[in-house]
């Protein structure tokens, strides 16, 4: 799949499409991925990987953007 994916994924949040459209591609070449070859699969996994990363800083404080009472 082309990069139809990516932009379908942006239109969908609503936000600014080409910030979106960067951040996604981003972390798609993060994760080892290639944002012109990719499946709705490796979609999937880049934000599994990130929801698990974002919740695992979030219990652990460290997440910047989201404050935790203890």
């Amino acid at each position: 799949m082309d990069e139809t994916l990516i932009k379908a994924v942006a239109q969908g949040t609503g936000l600014e499409q080409d910030r979106i459209k960067e951040i996604l591609n981003q972390w798609i070449v993060e994760s080892g991925r290639s944002p012109q070859n990719l499946s709705i699969e490796d979609l999937r996994e880049v934000l599994v990987e990130l929801m698990q990363s974002l919740f695992t800083e979030v219990a652990s404080g460290e997440n910047k953007f989201i404050q935790t009472s203890r």
